[in-house]
């Protein structure tokens, strides 16, 4: 615990960056559009005096809503409090700790923390030119954790290569984390049918522009679920707050809404990506809500800190990815003003 608490303060320490009041983040990969009208009725008319009640932990009508919205049985959702949450119960509970459990050498800071904080032993999975997972490379293992898209990647593993990693590993769990689903590529919750080994997580961040809420869920099979919610009822985990459980109800009863913000997302990403091509970007293939991008000749430092300069803030990489920048889609106005001192940093 104290090595992981030390290389996490390390981490904060390297990208502490102060973001005013006045500065455009870009660097949090969040839906800039509000949440559509049947979440703020719900908020405007939720009974405060639930907040003095211990929050209900079987959450079966929000359950039930998503196992409708994923086409699965009730006792194949699980609920939790937060990504991270998620992760740590999953992996506990799935994935053989004598083994080392897969994962790309180039993922998120979750993942990583995740199998730090349960010890577990890690083998990684290279990128290849074009920074891909090499998913041939992906067996032998005591389990898989995937990011998909990848973050901070921006790019997705096709549903094709999905069921190629699983029938690679059919007597390991595959936990495929879907955080940034939805811009464009589709979920691979339908394989849970077929896949038994198959565990998708999701969260309302980034599709649907819930990242205040902090709700997670977990599908799969009833197997694996029950085992997961065992052990979330063993370790007393907290549940999602009652103001929480009403708000994601109520989005997903505004897909039509939700997925119109995505597609002006999707929109706006076509846009940026014409544009910065022209000033002498290269852009990976994003299917995500944010782009990872390189200029030819300007070092992505000097971008950064011009950027911050004129109160815009991105995402530096680091790693492989050296020298690239990731920016989230914002609204059309916001990107255009972000594009003229882009223009200049650059």
């Amino acid at each position: 615990i104290m090595s992981y608490t030390e290389n996490l303060r390390v981490e904060e320490k390297k990208n502490e960056v102060f973001v005013g009041e006045n500065v455009v983040d870009l660097s949090t990969f969040d839906n800039p559009y509000e949440p559509g009208v049947k979440v703020r009725e719900a908020l405007r008319s939720y009974n405060t005096t639930q907040l003095t009640k211990t929050p209900d932990s079987h959450l079966k009508e929000l359950k039930g809503a998503l196992a409708k919205e994923n086409d699965v049985n009730l006792n194949q959702v699980e609920v939790m409090n937060g990504l991270g949450e998620a992760l740590t119960l999953v992996s506990m509970a799935c994935f053989n700790s004598k083994k080392s459990v897969m994962l790309p050498d180039v993922t998120c800071a979750a993942h990583n923390n995740v199998v730090k904080l349960l010890n577990l032993k890690t083998k990684h999975v290279k990128l290849d030119n074009n920074f891909k997972i090499k998913v041939e490379e992906i067996k032998d293992n005591g389990g898989v954790l995937l990011k998909n898209p990848n973050a901070p990647t921006s790019i997705a593993l096709s549903k094709e290569e999905i069921v190629t990693v699983l029938k690679q590993n059919p007597d390991v769990v595959v936990v495929v984390d879907e955080m940034y689903i939805g811009f464009p590529n589709s979920s691979v919750v339908s394989l849970v049918k077929e896949y038994p080994n198959l565990v998708v997580v999701q969260t309302m961040k980034a599709y649907r522009a819930l990242s205040g809420i902090n709700v997670s869920y977990v599908i799969g099979s009833k197997e694996v679920i029950s085992a997961v919610s065992a052990l979330k009822q063993l370790m007393n985990a907290n549940s999602v707050s009652s103001l929480s459980n009403v708000l994601a109800l109520a989005s997903l009863e505004d897909e039509e809404y939700v997925l119109k913000n995505a597609r002006m997302i999707l929109k706006t990403k076509e846009y940026v990506v014409g544009e910065v091509t022209k000033m002498g970007f290269t852009v990976l293939p994003s299917s995500t809500n944010f782009i990872v991008m390189k200029h030819k000749k300007t070092p992505a430092n000097k971008i950064h800190d011009k950027l911050l300069k004129r109160n815009y803030k991105v995402k530096q990489l680091e790693g492989v990815l050296e020298g690239y920048i990731a920016v989230t889609i914002s609204t059309q106005d916001i990107m255009n003003s972000f594009l003229k001192e882009l223009k200049h940093a650059a």
